[in-house]
């Protein structure tokens, strides 16, 4: 699921996994629904008219039930997220963030040698922090030799399937 920011950049807000129910609280609510989901192949949408599924909702006990503890589930998601994403040093969001856009560059064909056409500001608003700081974390993953930075693009050196080299401070 993403959304764009004010100045036109996409923010990654979470990844779901297939037969999600993506977009359920909006329609409760009967509130717009301001992001996008977007998928990594092709798939299926199942879109249900709001009537009738409140409907459902009044006369089902079980899938009311159901409904009300996914939502409850994706909530403490959401909030784990947020405190994770808080606590969570800055260089390992953007390690984590450059090795989930090389491993979508691959799904979709790309040559892992082009690298990602991304800029510091817009890796800055995927992870939540200033171009500034973002630019230091770079700077530090490409002296570690994990990336190559060139103008409006950055190569992930390891293979991303590898896993997660420690990227912390050195000590």
């Amino acid at each position: 699921m993403r959304r764009f920011d004010s100045a036109g950049h996409e923010q990654i807000l979470s990844w779901f996994e297939a037969g999600g129910l993506l977009a359920c609280a909006p329609v409760i609510a009967d509130k717009p629904f301001h992001f996008d989901i977007v998928t990594d192949e092709p798939c299926k949408v199942l879109h249900v008219d709001r009537t009738r599924f409140m409907e459902r909702l009044r006369r089902d006990a079980a899938v009311a039930a159901a409904v009300a503890t996914m939502l409850s589930e994706r909530l403490v998601f959401v909030a784990e997220s947020h405190v994770t994403r808080i606590n969570e040093p800055l260089a390992e969001r953007v390690w984590l963030r450059l090795t989930r856009m090389a491993q979508q560059a691959d799904v979709h064909g790309a040559s892992r040698d082009a690298g990602i056409p991304v800029t510091q500001q817009e890796l800055a608003d995927a992870v939540g922090a200033s171009r500034y700081r973002v630019g230091l974390e770079l700077q530090r993953l490409a002296d570690r030799g994990l990336i190559v930075m060139t103008r409006r693009n950055i190569r992930v050196l390891p293979p991303v399937t590898a896993g997660r080299p420690r990227i912390g401070p050195r000590r």
